[in-house]
């Protein structure tokens, strides 16, 4: 009891809870400076080191040493009647109210404070005049800009949930939700918000930042109005990264609330898709390789394995496995009939987990030689397509298969929806271009293809290059296919000798045939586009005829038969053959389940195609 009395009696007592309240404050200070700041991650877990270690020196300087009106002295030193203990242990406790007066306020602020409301962004005013957005626009349409990395790991989590936020809004058919592959254009780049807004064609931007360290995360979210550059909304969530799937339902419905779209009836809280973060993590990354990566590289794949071997049982990565094989089959490494059984795999595994995956419904359709009929896949892929609106790949496979079959005008509204959601896309007007081709729409094509190459996707050279030859107009074909020469490694200077030396009505065609099995593999593998860019009709049947496997037709003879439709169809339909080869790829029959295509009726019980 001497002790403990004479430990009050020094204020040890009063300085301790002084120095823990103070410490605490301290610590929620540096958290919320830290992100503000742009400082390192390591400040927060220093300050807390440091004021751990400060604290037995703290409570040893109360006991050793005393404040007295002559300055500070050893306890020893000073006698009773000398000692002003008492006045400092007065000191100590109003200090420590006020202390706590602050560490509620603080507390409260943090975690319970009002929204802000009507606060401008950093950037006041726009670089450009640009007229402001309609407020009835607002609720309609959003951007979802990708989330910036405060921490010291890879990108792949922040860009991850800011795709899982705009996968989850794009489900609600009320609203336009600007595509991942335009939004992700302004990662990095401080541009005022306004100006992206304009660009994406959206009333509503929805920005943040992610801090994450070891299993805690402080994901900071705002939505902003680009018409003024003011908040409607904005969060902080401090949780667990066993949180996660939570905070994205959060997000996303408190973003539909504050643009007052209709929520419906109320849904079931979303299945978790895994318990395992690290598994999670990876997908994440997957995901982000599969939007980033050359279409050979094997990255997302092999991601994918170690996912699945980490949580057997995340439904969603078996499905994304299953749609990554499907898109990257053929590449090195994994020839066409392995990766369809592959993917056949895959989705099946998915669906045994989880059967309402529509996209592993798809993957199961087109890899699966029994149900792998052309009007099955269509119809699998438009369901999929509808349940995502935004992803990359589904609807491009689903204008391919429409043009594919004749279905042009059935392709174009899938394609202006991709063109209107990412405006910034090269490969969304890409296949614009394609659909435009077909329906024989030629100079909105071309414009559309030409606003691929300001993008910055050179591929289209090629189709201009057929596109032009095809028209008659020799300049602007020899121009095209000078710079696909170049993309491809090849000497560009050659590309008016080739292009006259195949035109020669004589020897054209063999020094065509001749000339493509020159090239790399890869270009020697599409003799076809050269029959027909240069009109060589039955040598072109032939190729795609030798193309046509009685299992898998679409993984060879599928891509020429989609470039055909576009540049030669008119040609192409009319040959005697067109409705033989239909019959050999199962197209007809899938004509007679679907119905009739654009270019053909049946008459007295037989197809007429003209």
């Amino acid at each position: 009891m001497n002790l403990l009395d004479e430990l009050k009696r020094r204020n040890v007592f009063r300085v301790a809870i002084a120095y823990v309240i103070l410490g605490w404050v301290v610590i929620q200070v540096t958290d919320v400076a830290v992100p503000a700041l742009y400082l390192p991650d390591w400040v927060p877990s220093f300050v807390f080191f440091v004021g751990l270690i400060g604290f037995p020196f703290v409570l040893l300087f109360a006991w050793a040493f005393e404040l007295t009106p002559d300055g500070l002295k050893s306890s020893k030193e000073v006698s009773g009647e000398d000692s002003i203990r008492s006045q400092t242990a007065q000191r100590l406790e109003h200090g420590v109210v006020v202390l706590l007066l602050i560490a509620i306020s603080f507390f409260a602020w943090d975690k319970f404070g009002a929204e802000p409301v009507a606060e401008p962004v950093a950037d006041s005013a726009p670089t450009v005049e640009m007229a402001a957005v309609p407020p009835a626009v607002i609720g309609q349409s959003i951007a979802v800009l990708p989330f910036v990395n405060m921490s010291d790991d890879k990108d792949y989590f922040a860009d991850g949930l800011s795709e899982e936020i705009l996968n989850l809004l794009a489900k609600n058919r009320e609203l336009k939700v600007a595509g991942r592959t335009s939004s992700f254009k302004f990662k990095g780049l401080n541009e005022d918000l306004r100006i992206i807004g304009k660009a994406l064609d959206v009333a509503t931007v929805l920005e943040g930042s992610v801090r994450k360290s070891g299993m805690k995360l402080r994901i900071t979210a705002q939505l902003i109005n680009v018409a003024d550059g003011y908040h409607i909304w904005s969060e902080t969530y401090d949780r667990e990264m066993t949180d996660i799937f939570a905070v994205q339902d959060d997000i996303a419905a408190k973003i539909l609330a504050a643009l007052e779209i209709h929520l419906g009836t109320a849904k079931p809280a979303r299945k978790r898709p895994t318990e395992s973060m690290l598994a999670y993590e990876k997908y994440l990354a997957a995901k982000a390789h599969s939007a980033q990566d050359a279409w050979n590289s094997l990255t997302p794949i092999n991601l994918l394995k170690e996912v699945v071997e980490i949580d057997p049982n995340f439904a969603e990565a078996w499905e994304l496995l299953a749609l990554e094989y499907w898109n990257r089959g053929g590449m090195e490494g994994i020839p066409q009939e392995e990766a369809a059984v592959l993917c056949l795999e895959a989705a099946s595994m998915a669906l045994a987990l989880d059967p309402s995956l529509s996209i592993a419904k798809a993957m199961v359709i087109s890899a699966d030689p029994e149900q792998g009929a052309w009007h099955a896949e269509i119809e699998a892929l438009e369901k999929a397509s509808l349940e995502y609106p935004n992803h990359l790949t589904l609807p491009l496979a689903l204008i391919s298969d429409l043009i594919s079959l004749g279905y042009f005008a059935e392709a174009l509204p899938y394609a202006e929806h991709r063109v209107r959601n990412n405006p910034l896309s090269a490969n969304a007007h890409f296949s614009h271009a394609h659909v435009l081709w077909a329906l024989g729409r030629s100079d909105e094509a071309e414009a559309a293809a030409q606003r691929t190459l300001d993008l910055g996707d050179p591929a289209v050279s090629f189709d201009f290059f057929i596109s032009r030859l095809r028209a008659g107009d020799l300049d602007k074909a020899i121009y095209y296919y000078a710079m696909n020469m170049e993309l491809n490694g090849q000497d560009p200077k050659g590309a008016e000798a080739f292009v006259r030396a195949a035109l020669d009505a004589a020897t054209g065609k063999q020094f065509v045939l001749d000339y493509v099995m020159t090239l790399e593999p890869g270009w020697a593998g599409a003799r076809w586009a050269y029959l027909l860019a240069f009109g060589h009709m039955d040598e072109l049947y032939d190729e795609l005829e030798a193309n046509i496997h009685s299992e898998f037709v679409w993984y060879d003879a599928e891509p020429m038969l989609f470039n055909i439709m576009i540049h030669g169809r008119l040609s192409f339909i009319t040959h005697p053959r067109y409705l033989p080869t239909m019959e050999k790829m199962d197209v007809v029959s899938s004509w007679d389940v679907r119905g009739a295509p654009d270019h053909c009726s049946k008459d007295s019980g037989d197809w007429v195609c003209e």
